[in-house]
């Protein structure tokens, strides 16, 4: 492990943490000394030199202490558009915001800061309000000040500067006038629109927003929209409008509206207030507000076979395929007459990747929806498979009452997937694969669901007691849901990348056998080792398809690499294959992978000799806005801790330019999915794993246990994290010093 300096004693990391997490970087330094007293500096200074991070107490040596060792990772390079204040109990494991002003009181005094103390008041305000002036500043200061004295591990992202965005923007959202925009319609066939029902969708809507963190979303007031409909404004995030209009600026507010849609859908279908006589619909605008009533209004009117519930606009829909949004359009959008003389292309959804990209709706994750506990799952199954045997719906009415509402309206296959969803993470493939039967025997052509099953009969043939003999059999079933969706679907990027999986989920099962099994006959062993790879051949081809039907192609290009580079390991050392060695990558597979990659993308230059500091630069700008842009889509609670570990694969395993700075950060996002996946657990939910190559769905101990490992293998070869921070941030781990260590393939040989 090497180590150009001696680790420091735990009270020098804490103050050179503390300082870095008030002061990030130069700039914040600079906005310190000019909006407060001379005092505070002096104070911050004398801290410094008393706790040794700075041999000479002077303002020079204390500027070129932040200046030299200022933190890398900002707000800038992690996703926090969906956390708030009120989210740091839970994400820096405190009780509450009255314990940490106490916290603080203590700090303030014990190290003689001229700073003021701060209440629990000033934070509830900050949830609400821009940190605008001084005071609210120094607020966030001084709580990134304890979150180095006291989280240190946490400081290098969790510093001031974001702090300072968590709180929202001091923007006049009013002045903005580019976004997206929805309009929700609630609509009589032969029943009436109450009071009770216009007054449950407003509070449903602004529900579906706060639920949802989407800070610049608003209700609007006073519209010509009727009285059975609701606008909703949500600007984009910028403070300046270029009128550039690219579709690119356009991603998240469209992301989020889409995100209500889905929501305020799927309420809806288990609202009292539902029935066959009244009808939602939802239409989604972008653009200049000021431009959009009219299209709204004519397609949340749009008299469609089939009453598609969320439309979209022809430029909106445009917007989504940019941005990389991951829903099922029509395939052919209409035209329609509307009154200021023009035609609206028209477009409607027909499906929605809910599995891995939309969030699951707060009703069904409540223990009254859905077999919740084991009293609820008994009810359950009979209710599937025994339904002669229910007595009455009272029984089964105690925790499954979103069953009952599927049984209502059979032919709601929203309803249906949303069920068949939150089985599947809770590890109830079964009674998935039953939910997804009723919604095939109306919809037989329903991609999402023929695909969810593909999933379905990957994650059960990956069980690691289950013969291969019988795991050939789900192999089988899942060829046969492919082969009909190629045949009479319109098949996407996402049907090809679930396909791939399966096709990988096979390779790998067999290569487990290969490993484990010392009983096998060559004849035997060589018959699987090629199919083996021939089936990661296959997989490597279907990922090829993918990225075809994509307009990025991020996700398809990314596990492209990723199974390219373990084929070549395998191929380049047979051991592998037929010995339990560690999954070391000692010829360097996935660097030549993934530099030709980036040579063929344009993200380097196909001259080695022209790779210098400028191209070094574009190529991190490119992988961050690629990752970014993914993580964007993703709102799963699911899925969620898993991103956090695709930025560490793409920094540590596909970074030909690995530096300190980087596996600090690969270290902290490790640490930030064990936090995500915590909060998870009280849905009762699994969470989305690719720590074995698999695409497997795992309880969140075995995910922490997991993530642990790969963190501690980090650490065995460039050291911890807290003795990272003695070297410099631009000093180059080499590939002798991480010695081949691969975060994605390293627990392939790990069961469930």
């Amino acid at each position: 492990m090497k180590q150009t300096k001696p680790i420091e004693n735990k009270e020098l990391i804490k103050t050179k943490a503390s300082l870095w997490a008030v002061f990030p970087n130069l700039e914040t330094y600079h906005d310190f000394i000019n909006e407060n007293q001379p005092n505070a500096l002096i104070s911050f200074i004398r801290y410094a030199k008393l706790n040794g991070a700075i041999a000479e107490e002077s303002e020079k040596s204390f500027e070129e202490f932040i200046n030299q060792n200022k933190h890398e990772i900002t707000v800038k390079e992690y996703d926090i558009s969906n956390i708030s204040l009120k989210d740091l109990p839970e994400k820096l494991q405190f009780d509450s915001f009255r314990w940490l002003c106490s916290r603080i009181k203590i700090l303030i005094k014990k190290f003689e800061l001229d700073i003021p103390s701060v209440s629990p008041t000033m934070f509830s305000r900050l949830n609400n309000e821009p940190a605008n002036t001084n005071k609210k500043k120094n607020a966030l200061r001084i709580l990134a000040f304890w979150i180095g004295q006291e989280r240190p591990a946490f400081s290098s992202f969790w510093n001031y500067e974001t702090l300072l965005n968590l709180c929202p923007h001091d923007l006049n959202i009013s002045k903005i006038t580019e976004g997206a925009r929805l309009a929700v319609s609630l609509q009589g066939r032969g029943d009436v629109i109450n009071e009770a029902t216009i007054k449950w969708l407003r509070t449903e809507l602004k529900s579906c927003i706060q639920d949802m963190n989407i800070k610049y979303a608003s209700i609007e007031s006073g519209t010509s929209f009727h009285i059975t409909e609701f606008s909703i404004k949500i600007p984009i995030q910028s403070a300046t409008q270029n009128n550039f209009n690219h579709p690119k600026i356009y991603g998240k507010c469209i992301r989020d509206a889409i995100a209500i849609a889905h929501q305020i859908s799927v309420r809806w279908i288990l609202s009292p207030h539902n029935s066959p006589k009244k009808f939602l619909s939802v239409g989604i605008a972008s653009g200049d507000f000021s431009e959009l009533d009219i299209p709204l209004k004519t397609l949340i009117n749009a008299k469609l076979q089939g009453d598609p519930i969320i439309r979209v606009t022809d430029y909106t829909h445009m917007c989504i395929l940019i941005n990389n949004i991951q829903v099922i359009c029509c395939d052919n959008p209409i035209q329609i007459d509307v009154p200021d003389g023009s035609r609206l292309t028209l477009w409607w959804f027909i499906g929605l990747w809910s599995t891995i990209y939309w969030d699951f709706a707060p009703i069904i994750l409540n223990k009254n929806s859905l077999a919740s506990d084991d009293e609820s799952k008994y009810f359950l199954k009979k209710a599937l498979w025994f339904p002669d045997q229910l007595t009455s719906f009272r029984d089964l009415e105690k925790g499954n009452a979103a069953i009952i509402n599927l049984f209502k309206f059979p032919q709601n296959a929203l309803l249906g997937f949303e069920i068949a969803k939150t089985f599947f993470y809770r590890n109830m493939f079964f009674e998935a694969n039953e939910i997804l039967k009723i919604i095939l025997s109306t919809e037989p052509k329903n991609l999402v669901a023929r695909t969810l099953r593909i999933n379905i009969f990957m994650q059960l043939s990956l069980k690691a007691d289950l013969p291969y003999s019988i795991a050939e059999t789900y192999y089988r079933w899942f060829e046969n849901e492919a082969k009909f969706c190629l045949e009479n679907c319109k098949v996407d990027e996402e049907f090809y990348c679930e396909y791939a999986l399966a096709k990988l989920a096979q390779a790998l099962k067999i290569l487990r056998i290969l490993r484990s099994d010392n009983d096998l006959d060559s004849i035997k062993r060589d018959s699987l080792s090629d199919l083996m790879i021939k089936t990661l051949k296959d997989s490597l081809s279907v990922f090829e398809k993918a990225a075809t039907l994509s307009p990025t192609g991020y996700r398809s290009l990314y596990w492209y690499v990723l199974v390219s580079s373990f084929t070549d390991m395998l191929l380049k050392d047979n051991e592998l294959i037929f010995n339990k060695k560690p999954f070391i990558d000692k010829h360097g597979c996935s660097m030549n992978t993934v530099v030709n990659m980036f040579k063929l993308l344009g993200w380097l230059p196909h001259d080695d000799m022209a790779i210098n500091s400028d191209t070094i630069e574009f190529l991190k700008q490119r992988l961050w806005n690629a990752a970014n842009t993914y993580n964007d889509t993703i709102l799963n609670r699911g899925q969620k801790p898993s991103t956090t570990f695709y930025y560490a694969i793409l920094n540590w395993d596909l970074n030909p330019f690995l530096d300190v700075k980087t596996a600090r950060q690969v270290i902290l996002w490790l640490r930030e999915a064990i936090n995500i996946a915590e909060t998870v657990r009280k849905d009762n939910l699994y969470v989305f794993s690719t720590f074995r190559l698999n695409s497997d769905v795992i309880s969140i101990d075995k995910f922490i246990e997991w993530v642990n490992i790969l963190i501690t293998e980090i650490e065995k070869r460039v050291g911890s994290y807290e003795s990272l921070l003695n070297r410099k941030g631009d000093e180059s781990i080499t590939p002798e010093e991480s010695g081949g260590f691969k975060l994605f393939c390293h627990l392939v040989d790990e069961n469930i």
